[in-house]
Protein backbone atom coordinates (compact mmCIF):
# COMPACT_ATOMS: atom_id res chain seq x y z
CA UNK A 1 0.00 0.00 0.00
CA UNK A 2 2.77 2.46 0.90
CA UNK A 3 4.43 2.32 -2.50
CA UNK A 4 1.07 2.83 -4.25
CA UNK A 5 0.27 5.93 -2.17
CA UNK A 6 3.82 7.23 -2.56
CA UNK A 7 3.40 6.90 -6.33
CA UNK A 8 0.12 8.81 -6.31
CA UNK A 9 1.63 11.56 -4.17
CA UNK A 10 4.66 11.87 -6.45
CA UNK A 11 2.47 11.95 -9.58
CA UNK A 12 0.33 14.86 -8.39
CA UNK A 13 2.83 16.97 -6.44
CA UNK A 14 5.63 19.22 -7.62
CA UNK A 15 8.92 17.32 -7.42
CA UNK A 16 12.33 18.95 -6.80
CA UNK A 17 13.41 18.45 -10.44
CA UNK A 18 10.21 19.96 -11.90
CA UNK A 19 10.05 23.64 -12.85
CA UNK A 20 6.50 23.69 -14.27
CA UNK A 21 3.85 23.63 -11.54
CA UNK A 22 0.92 23.41 -13.98
CA UNK A 23 -1.63 20.83 -12.89
CA UNK A 24 0.28 19.88 -9.76
CA UNK A 25 -0.10 20.45 -6.04
CA UNK A 26 2.84 22.17 -4.40
CA UNK A 27 2.87 19.52 -1.71
CA UNK A 28 0.55 17.01 -0.08
CA UNK A 29 0.56 14.49 2.72
CA UNK A 30 -1.70 11.65 3.77
CA UNK A 31 -2.25 9.53 6.81
CA UNK A 32 -4.28 6.34 6.54
CA UNK A 33 -5.78 4.96 9.75
CA UNK A 34 -7.53 1.62 10.18
CA UNK A 35 -8.68 -0.13 13.34
CA UNK A 36 -7.14 2.65 15.42
CA UNK A 37 -3.67 2.03 13.92
CA UNK A 38 -1.72 4.27 11.58
CA UNK A 39 -1.29 2.22 8.40
CA UNK A 40 0.51 4.84 6.33
CA UNK A 41 1.94 8.32 6.71
CA UNK A 42 3.75 10.11 3.92
CA UNK A 43 4.20 13.32 2.01
CA UNK A 44 5.57 14.52 -1.29
CA UNK A 45 6.33 17.75 -3.09
CA UNK A 46 7.95 20.86 -1.75
CA UNK A 47 7.09 23.66 0.63
CA UNK A 48 7.61 26.51 -1.84
CA UNK A 49 7.93 27.09 -5.58
CA UNK A 50 11.73 27.32 -6.08
CA UNK A 51 13.26 23.96 -7.04
CA UNK A 52 15.61 24.33 -4.08
CA UNK A 53 12.72 24.58 -1.60
CA UNK A 54 12.49 22.32 1.43
CA UNK A 55 10.72 19.03 0.60
CA UNK A 56 7.14 18.51 1.75
CA UNK A 57 6.80 15.75 4.36
CA UNK A 58 4.00 14.35 6.47
CA UNK A 59 5.15 16.75 9.21
CA UNK A 60 5.11 19.88 7.06
CA UNK A 61 2.99 22.71 8.43
CA UNK A 62 -0.07 23.55 6.36
CA UNK A 63 -2.80 26.16 6.66
CA UNK A 64 -6.01 24.20 6.20
CA UNK A 65 -8.40 27.13 6.79
CA UNK A 66 -11.99 26.04 6.26
CA UNK A 67 -11.13 22.36 5.95
CA UNK A 68 -11.91 22.04 9.64
CA UNK A 69 -15.58 22.46 8.71
CA UNK A 70 -15.41 19.28 6.63
CA UNK A 71 -13.83 17.28 9.43
CA UNK A 72 -16.21 18.69 12.05
CA UNK A 73 -19.28 18.04 9.90
CA UNK A 74 -18.15 14.48 9.15
CA UNK A 75 -17.67 13.78 12.87
CA UNK A 76 -21.01 15.39 13.68
CA UNK A 77 -22.85 13.27 11.12
CA UNK A 78 -21.23 10.11 12.51
CA UNK A 79 -22.58 11.08 15.94
CA UNK A 80 -26.02 11.69 14.41
CA UNK A 81 -25.94 8.25 12.74
CA UNK A 82 -25.03 6.65 16.06
CA UNK A 83 -27.93 8.41 17.77
CA UNK A 84 -25.64 10.32 20.14
CA UNK A 85 -26.73 13.80 19.02
CA UNK A 86 -29.60 15.28 17.04
CA UNK A 87 -29.43 18.12 14.54
CA UNK A 88 -32.59 19.83 15.77
CA UNK A 89 -32.11 19.84 19.56
CA UNK A 90 -31.30 23.12 21.31
CA UNK A 91 -27.58 23.12 22.21
CA UNK A 92 -27.47 26.30 24.30
CA UNK A 93 -27.15 24.21 27.48
CA UNK A 94 -24.05 22.51 26.00
CA UNK A 95 -22.41 25.81 25.00
CA UNK A 96 -23.62 28.34 27.60
CA UNK A 97 -21.59 31.16 26.07
CA UNK A 98 -23.45 30.71 22.78
CA UNK A 99 -26.76 30.89 24.61
CA UNK A 100 -25.76 34.16 26.30
CA UNK A 101 -24.83 35.90 23.05
CA UNK A 102 -27.15 38.70 22.07
CA UNK A 103 -28.55 39.05 18.57
CA UNK A 104 -27.66 42.09 16.48
CA UNK A 105 -30.84 43.58 15.01
CA UNK A 106 -29.34 46.74 13.51
CA UNK A 107 -27.89 50.07 14.55
CA UNK A 108 -29.24 53.33 15.98
CA UNK A 109 -28.64 56.58 14.07
CA UNK A 110 -25.50 57.19 16.14
CA UNK A 111 -24.08 53.76 15.24
CA UNK A 112 -24.93 52.08 18.55
CA UNK A 113 -25.75 48.40 18.00
CA UNK A 114 -29.35 47.31 18.65
CA UNK A 115 -29.09 44.01 20.52
CA UNK A 116 -31.73 41.70 21.89
CA UNK A 117 -31.59 38.61 24.05
CA UNK A 118 -31.22 35.22 22.47
CA UNK A 119 -34.60 33.56 23.04
CA UNK A 120 -34.85 30.98 20.21
CA UNK A 121 -33.27 27.55 20.14
CA UNK A 122 -29.85 27.18 18.55
CA UNK A 123 -29.41 23.76 16.97
CA UNK A 124 -26.53 21.95 15.31
CA UNK A 125 -28.44 22.38 12.06
CA UNK A 126 -28.24 26.17 12.55
CA UNK A 127 -24.48 26.24 12.97
CA UNK A 128 -23.56 24.05 10.00
CA UNK A 129 -21.28 25.60 7.41
CA UNK A 130 -24.04 26.01 4.82
CA UNK A 131 -26.29 27.80 7.30
CA UNK A 132 -23.83 30.61 8.06
CA UNK A 133 -25.58 31.60 11.28
CA UNK A 134 -28.80 32.55 9.52
CA UNK A 135 -30.34 32.10 12.96
CA UNK A 136 -29.00 35.51 13.85
CA UNK A 137 -30.58 37.37 10.93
Amino acid sequence: MASAIDGILAKYTLQPHEADASGKLLGASFTVVGNQNVLYTGGSGRQNFPQTAVPWTARSFSWIASMTKLVTTTCLLHLVEQGKVELDVDVRHLVPRLGKMQILKGFDNDGTPKLEDNSNAITLRHVRHDHLYSYFS
